[in-house]
């Protein structure tokens, strides 16, 4: 069998402590703050942060890999390095490791991840204690994964007739922390009641959105990359006017980072979901050649907490819109607040596109015709049989 490499190594000890070692905390007497043995973890087959985390470490060393327990705060801890030394400052502990040159920040109490080192679900508590470390400071952690999160959705209106339902298929893909949040949904509340949750948030944007064929879910361990299919059918995707048609795209996926705040004059820091990325790209396929006129190519807003992009095209008889959303940091500071809110609101106002197209009876009928001709080639392939 051929030995596995250090960072391998490394994986295969945290899915270890993570996937059988139980998080419980018993925090009685001494215990509240010092961890159990790593034996009485082992045998025991739980623990909570401190005990977990030696244990990690105790596998690790056994295999020569350096590494150390390392305290943070649950809460951020941007403005630690200026407060005076307390106990009382740390809520968690992680584990610090060293391997070829490179420093990886592992939570052994994280739900099992999966996937290459360097491609695990990763947060930041800003600035960590290091125990046991030569360096005795503060130490900044990174603000971001070596891969960043990513949410990737994908969706295709496919347009038969201008009459007829449509089909819509969804297609959306998670890396990193996304991905393992999304995996631990479907294992914790199966696959059936994830799927109406889905149709349900669905629902919402369309009322007479049904349901087609099922969900389907998969998670690639190897690259830590889940996947989720959605289909359903659409009578109502088209908004009707005298000679005209319209078809309302918006991107929901990313919709949700533009939710304004409750309280707009604060005395304290905005937080902001960081780090993440996110793109939304539909495809409206038409069923025949249309004149289209876009007068929107691109369109950008950058500032320096987050940074939106837009472009449009038509081409293969489809309309192609691209939105990509990215988080520049984890919170935004009391002076900046308004103007970023003010930045939210134009990001959240640009985002509803409507593309029309000219409508009328004779071209439904002469859409319909073009249809079933093509329907009766296919047929025609497959049984020589014609409508």
């Amino acid at each position: 069998m051929k030995p596995l490499k250090p960072q391998e190594q490394i994986v295969k000890a945290l899915q270890f402590v993570q996937g059988e070692i139980r998080y419980l905390g018993i925090e009685l007497g001494v215990n509240s703050h010092q961890p159990h043995d790593p034996d009485e973890v082992f045998k025991n087959r739980f623990g909570d942060c401190k005990d977990k985390t030696l244990l990690l470490i105790a596998i690790l060393e056994k295999l020569g890999i350096t590494a150390h327990p390392a305290l943070v705060s649950t809460f951020g801890a941007v403005n630690l390095p200026n407060e005076l030394p307390s106990p009382i400052e740390f809520n968690h502990v992680i584990t610090r490791v060293e391997s070829d040159d490179q420093v990886y920040w592992l939570d052994p109490t994280r739900s099992l991840q999966s996937g290459a080192l360097d491609r695990l679900g990763y947060r930041s508590y800003d600035n960590a204690l290091v125990v046991g470390h030569p360096y005795l400071a503060l130490v900044e952690m990174p603000k971001t994964a070596q891969q960043v999160a990513e949410i990737r959705t994908r969706e295709y209106f496919n347009v038969i007739a201008y009459e007829a339902p449509v089909d819509y298929r969804i297609v959306t893909e998670y890396s990193g922390i996304e991905a393992e949040y999304i995996h631990s949904q479907f294992i914790t509340q199966g696959q059936t009641t994830m799927a109406r949750k889905f149709l349900n948030y669905m629902n919402r944007i369309y009322p007479n959105l049904q349901a087609g064929a099922p969900l389907t879910f998969e998670y690639d361990s190897e690259q830590n990359i889940a996947t989720v299919v959605e289909s359903y059918r659409l009578t109502d995707f088209f908004r009707t006017e005298p000679e005209r048609l319209l078809a309302d795209i918006y991107p929901y996926s990313i919709a949700e980072y533009f939710t304004l705040p409750t309280t707009v004059n604060r005395k304290t820091p905005l937080g902001h979901i960081y780090p993440i990325k996110v793109m939304h790209q539909s495809y409206i396929s038409y069923p025949e050649w249309i004149k289209m006129s876009l007068f929107n190519n691109t369109e950008s807003i950058d500032t320096p907490y987050f940074s939106l992009s837009f472009s449009e095209d038509y081409r293969d008889r489809a309309i192609i819109t691209s939105y990509l959303y990215e988080s520049k940091g984890a919170f935004i500071p009391v002076k900046d607040v308004p103007e970023h809110i003010a930045k939210l609101r134009k990001a959240k106002n640009s985002l509803a596109k409507v593309y029309e197209i000219t409508y009328t009876k004779n071209q439904t009928e002469q859409t319909m015709g073009t249809f079933i001709e093509h329907l009766n080639k296919h047929i025609d392939r497959i049984t020589g049989d014609r409508l």
